[in-house]
């Protein structure tokens, strides 16, 4: 008996154990949570700044251009929005109608990025496959009441039926978004408003873009084996072959930023419906990730765009330090050439001597 006790009580010590380092696991992911978003938020401010400025001053009034200063102002106001919300989990948590303010326009700015990014994906589909500006520009107006309407709606739903707040139930991390107390914790109503209010568009975004951009991959490629098997003038052909494969390496990007970004998120989301521990402990473990992802979107455009259109590097100097970096090591490598030269003419002139 008495060893059945102590062995009864070594199990209830290590249980207890392994739940306080749990305890102490989930709180260090939570505040590298914080850490993450309050860092890239600041950096996706200043990218969104930066991109609007540089286009704005570029005065190219081309669409896909206009189309990402519209995605830049989205991504400008989630960052924006997701660091209110940290300043008000860490100061004024008490204050429910802030943290519903806070959580219905960072659903609106949320679901308007969605949109944009699907919108600038169609527009590069509708330039690469189809080539036909009459359409674009009769759907000239039609982008913006579907991506500032859909956002607008939903926000003023899910306000009117007093869904938003923080959520107190939730284990892990969460800012404001939709409480579930609120809501009687019952799951289909708690996924329901959960997937209206951001998940189901971002799904589908995901959908939306990537079948969007296989099409315009597979249209690149046919196009460029056209051009080789049936282009007489060899200089037009090349010509054309290096303006697909340019596009086509550009095109990549804008895909894998919007799902890398995101994918952290829309996985947590899932994970948070588990009721194993474990589960629980996975959705911990992905809160970082999706703390830099959640606001990277504005920071992450603005950096590939710098440094994916020779315009802008040249107009930002890139192309003067790269040019004088180029310059420094021709001259070092010229005087080591020289250095060589005198070294191996010094034999011959004292034998001359």
């Amino acid at each position: 008996m008495d060893t059945f006790n102590n062995s009864t009580e070594k199990f209830v010590c290590k249980c207890s154990e392994d739940y306080m380092i749990k305890e102490d696991l989930e709180t260090t992911l939570n505040t590298s949570y914080y850490i993450m978003m309050i860092i890239m938020s600041a950096l996706s401010i200043i990218g969104s700044i930066t991109l609007v400025a540089i286009i704005l001053a570029d005065r190219k009034s081309l669409v896909a251009r206009q189309l990402l200063i519209y995605l830049s102002l989205c991504d400008f106001l989630v960052a924006l929005f997701n660091l209110l919300g940290l300043l008000w989990y860490y100061t004024d948590k008490q204050s429910d109608l802030f943290c519903s303010i806070q959580s219905g326009f960072s659903i609106s700015s949320a679901i308007a990025s969605f949109l944009w990014t699907f919108c600038i994906a169609l527009n590069i589909y509708l330039t690469v496959v189809h080539q036909n500006k009459i359409i674009q520009k009769k759907l000239k107006y039609l982008p913006h009441i579907i991506c500032w309407g859909i956002p607008a709606i939903i926000a003023i739903a899910s306000a009117c039926s007093d869904v938003l707040g923080y959520d107190p139930c939730v284990e892990v991390v969460s800012t404001c978004w939709i409480n579930t107390c609120k809501l009687g914790n019952v799951y289909w109503k708690v996924l329901c408003w959960q997937m209206f209010t951001g998940k189901f568009w971002e799904i589908l975004v995901y959908i939306g873009v990537a079948v969007l951009y296989g099409l315009v991959k597979c249209h690149i490629s046919r196009h460029l084996k056209r051009i080789k098997s049936h282009s007489k003038t060899p200089a037009s052909s090349q010509m054309k072959s290096l303006a697909y494969s340019s596009t086509n390496k550009k095109l990549i990007f804008v895909p894998l930023v919007f799902i890398i970004a995101r994918i952290w998120g829309t996985l947590r989301f899932f994970f948070n419906f588990g009721h194993s521990r474990e589960i629980q402990m996975i959705a911990a473990v992905l809160a970082p990730a999706q703390g830099l992802g959640d606001s990277a979107q504005g920071f992450l455009n603005s950096v590939i765009f710098i440094f994916t259109t020779p315009s802008v590097r040249n107009k930002l100097g890139f192309q003067k330090c790269k040019n004088l970096c180029s310059f420094s090591k021709s001259k070092s490598t010229f005087d080591l050439t020289s250095d060589e030269k005198q070294t191996s003419t010094a034999p011959h002139t004292s034998t001359e001597s």
